[in-house]
């Protein structure tokens, strides 16, 4: 019992620096996820010290995102309940969600692609990128929202709003985030991301679940590899493989080609996966 409030029940997830647990609030009387975070100290860093100030920043940054989430009463996003530090260390306490989208996955995009643009044009209508689209991080509902997908895990998410309220210019080099398997070429190729780089991950994303991306075996080892993953991802098609839906290839065409400032045509890239 963490504070005499949170039972821990289960591991359900875990990754570099976080582990989720289901876990029980007896104050609330309602399981939860729980999210724990290791503070220690950051590889890139030069002393544990500034490894745990870059920690703390990123929690921060994680809980910042997520009450603005909360704010603006996003739909289809897990809620923030609870949020400070435990005898495990920090913590965020969340809405429990159901399935993986893996797990429910039975080849209908239709079912959640429209879906997930939404989230995605939501969480942009508030100045907000996400930065790591991924399998793990779109999860189903549970009872009545169980066909409801929820966008999740906001660690790597930045606004793409300057202070004036003005989108920020394209800068490189950037510092890389994300998960290369999914993410955009330009990220790759060191700019920094904005809105089309969202989407062209979940492009990615959605094409991996029909089959495996063109660079499934590729390993990075440097940061040149890095840069020639992105220069492999520009010069990829995708037309020669019939398990690729036409629909969502149109989808992925049109996002690279977007620029980096413009607003994306959410409508127009609804309607393709609704059609897949």
């Amino acid at each position: 019992m963490l504070r005499q409030r949170f039972q821990l029940d289960s591991e359900v997830g875990s990754g570099s620096t976080c582990t989720v647990y289901k876990a029980h609030d007896h104050k609330r009387g309602r399981a939860v996820a729980l999210k724990v975070f290791d503070i220690s100290a950051d590889s890139n860093c030069s002393s544990s010290q500034e490894g745990h100030i870059r920690r703390e920043h990123q929690i921060r940054q994680e809980i910042n995102m997520l009450l603005l989430i909360a704010e603006n009463c996003l739909y289809g996003f897990h809620k923030i309940y609870w949020y400070g530090h435990l005898e495990v260390g920090p913590v965020i306490v969340f809405q429990l969600l159901g399935d993986p989208l893996e797990k429910r996955w039975r080849g209908v995009l239709a079912d959640c692609g429209p879906q997930m643009v939404q989230r995605l044009h939501d969480l942009h209508a508030i100045g907000v990128v996400h930065r790591d689209q991924k399998p793990e991080n779109w999860l189903y509902g549970r009872g009545k929202n169980s066909k409801v997908i929820h966008l999740i895990d906001f660690g790597l998410a930045t606004s793409y709003r300057n202070q004036d309220d003005e989108h920020v210019k394209k800068v490189k080099p950037s510092p890389y985030c994300g998960t290369h398997m999914y993410s955009s070429p330009y990220a790759e190729l060191g700019y920094n991301q904005s809105r089309r780089d969202d989407l062209i991950a979940l492009g990615y994303l959605l094409l991996s679940l029909y089959d495996p991306l063109p660079w499934s075996h590729y390993t990075i080892s440097s940061p040149d590899q890095v840069v020639a993953l992105g220069k492999l991802k520009l010069s990829s098609t995708f037309e020669h493989n019939d398990r690729y839906p036409r629909s969502l290839i149109r989808y992925l065409n049109i996002c690279l080609k977007l620029k980096f400032s413009e607003t994306p045509p959410y409508t127009v890239l609804s309607r393709l996966l609704d059609g897949c």
